[in-house]
């Protein structure tokens, strides 16, 4: 995970951890990325492990991007 975080850390994007995730901030503060540890940790199910959003406040984002492990490179 590390060298795919690593653009987002070179662009002054912040992180924060909490219990379930680890959540980049842009530093605007209007767009992130999040990744959930947990749903992580059940590949064979079909949950989102990244999420992708944009708009001034992450808990109500305007637009939201999911990819689960069997989303397409």
């Amino acid at each position: 995970m590390t060298a795919s975080t690593r653009p987002l850390s070179e662009a002054g994007w912040s992180h924060t951890v909490d219990g379930r995730g680890i959540r980049w901030t842009s530093p605007a503060g209007d767009a992130g990325v999040q990744f959930d540890v947990f749903a992580a940790q059940r590949p064979t199910q079909n949950l989102a492990t990244w999420t992708l959003w944009g708009g001034p406040d992450p808990d109500r984002p305007a637009w939201t991007l999911t990819a689960s492990p069997y989303t397409p490179s």
